[in-house]
């Protein structure tokens, strides 16, 4: 029951971010200094959606400026637990102008899974 709750939570922040009409940008790449700049846009009065957004856009800038070292290969994926927004999927992609393909198991269990099959490849 845990693993559907946090799913539909994330479903719902993602539905969220993707509502925002201005995003506010969150430049910080320190999640410490990132939180303090949520909290001031809070502060502001700045609507959820658009703080949601910025610290979508953020992530999606960070994940496009790591997955550049690897510029050459025509295809991507997302893994982990940020697979799992399509708004910062949508960052990624436009920053990295190729499509992304879906991971196709859970993207949360990508490490996992590579693990297992390099035990099974020994």
């Amino acid at each position: 029951a845990g693993y559907e709750l946090r799913a539909g939570l994330v479903a719902a922040l993602d539905r969220l971010a993707a509502s925002s009409e201005s995003p506010r940008d969150v430049s910080s790449q320190c999640v410490v200094s990132a939180e303090s700049e949520a909290i001031s846009h809070i502060n502001d009065g700045v609507p959820v959606p658009d703080i949601l957004a910025g610290i979508c856009g953020a992530i999606g800038r960070i994940a496009a400026a790591q997955a550049r070292r690897f510029r050459d290969l025509p295809r991507f994926t997302l893994t982990g637990g940020v697979a799992r927004f399509d708004s910062v999927a949508a960052v990624v992609q436009s920053r990295l102008g190729r499509q992304l393909e879906a991971f196709p198991e859970d993207p949360q269990l990508a490490a996992a899974l590579g693990a297992a099959l390099l035990e099974e490849a020994e």
